[in-house]
């Protein structure tokens, strides 16, 4: 059931069409082209990067798709004052910038996947006819995955013994050409989208789904190291136990350590006591010093309290 407009709303809406009419009436012919051929091109691109996202054939899939809209948006950005001035009316003419900001989105995609690294060079004529040519490393990964895709299904059996045999050079192969193009000083870790899902998703056939991967020699030289390591610690204490020199520690008593540590005469003006050849105290000698020493004292004594006897003797009061 329709509702009928009211005067309102009528008005409302011959107001919005009049402005969108002199809105769009404003842009130059040259610029809607620009316009409307932009976003011809770039939707193209969205779309076709959308269906070549698994299996991941992007990079060779939309390349015409992407030269074509960056073809557009350059044409923008290079139109000057001389002719139209497209560049500010649709670039710079607002704050959301909405075609400059499509265009970095789709260069980003680009540049995320590494597609430059398939091509060594990108064109567009005149015509609108895109021209690129792959590297040369390139087409050689394509023909060696090319025979592998073939190698399978014209020699798998029950047991794949004969596509793990038959297929095995190609897939050496291809192991060889993508470690080098990894591995390239040029351009280390970067390498084409396109060629990364292509080796991870033969590697996966040829591990889980035909099982042909030989771990026990692919993890062999990781084993013997790691056993030879563990050895080495017990080859180590074994031959010092059987090579090694023995060594006995000889303890040597310092004899300043024995004079002061001899409490009787320590702090006294007596001798300093003896000691033998192998570092113990002389008793003998030192008692008999002790005993001198002693007798020395009571006859000091006993010739103090002598001379002290012959002066008490004396009369305090002598007549001469």
């Amino acid at each position: 059931m329709k509702v009928a407009k009211t005067n309102a709303d009528q008005v409302k809406d011959d107001a919005l069409s009049t402005l969108h009419k002199s809105n769009r009436s404003s842009i130059k012919p040259n610029c809607k082209a620009f316009i409307t051929e932009f976003g011809l091109r770039s939707s193209r691109f969205i779309k076709c990067s959308v269906d070549n996202a698994r299996p991941f054939r992007f990079c060779e899939g939309c390349v015409v798709h992407y030269q074509r809209s960056k073809t557009v948006y350059g044409d923008i950005v290079h139109n000057d004052e001389s002719l139209d001035n497209c560049r500010k009316e649709l670039l710079n003419s607002d704050r959301v910038q909405v075609i400059s900001s499509v265009q970095r989105d789709i260069d980003r995609i680009w540049q995320t996947a590494d597609c430059k690294q398939c091509f060594s060079s990108i064109s567009e004529d005149k015509n609108g006819t895109v021209h690129y040519t792959l590297t040369e490393r390139t087409k050689e990964f394509l023909a060696v995955y090319k025979n592998f895709t073939e190698c399978i299904p014209a020699n798998r059996t029950t047991y794949n013994h004969s596509v793990c045999t038959n297929c095995e050079p190609y897939y050496n192969e291809m192991n060889t050409k993508f470690d080098k193009m990894l591995n390239d000083p040029l351009a280390p870790q970067h390498v084409c989208m396109d060629i990364v899902d292509m080796m991870n998703y033969t590697r996966l056939i040829w591990g889980e789904q035909l099982k042909c991967t030989d771990v026990n020699r692919e993890y062999t030289a990781v084993l013997t190291i790691a056993i030879g390591f563990l050895l080495l610690p017990v080859f180590f204490y074994v031959g010092l136990a059987v090579y090694g020199t023995k060594r006995t520690r000889n303890l040597i008593k310092q004899k300043r350590l024995a004079f002061f540590n001899h409490t009787k005469t320590y702090g006294t003006l007596d001798s300093p006591p003896l000691l033998t050849e192998d570092g113990a105290l002389d008793v003998s000698r030192d008692s008999a010093n002790q005993s001198a020493s002693s007798s020395q004292s009571l006859e000091s004594y006993d010739q103090v309290n002598s001379g002290k006897r012959t002066v008490n003797n004396r009369s305090p009061f002598v007549f001469s």
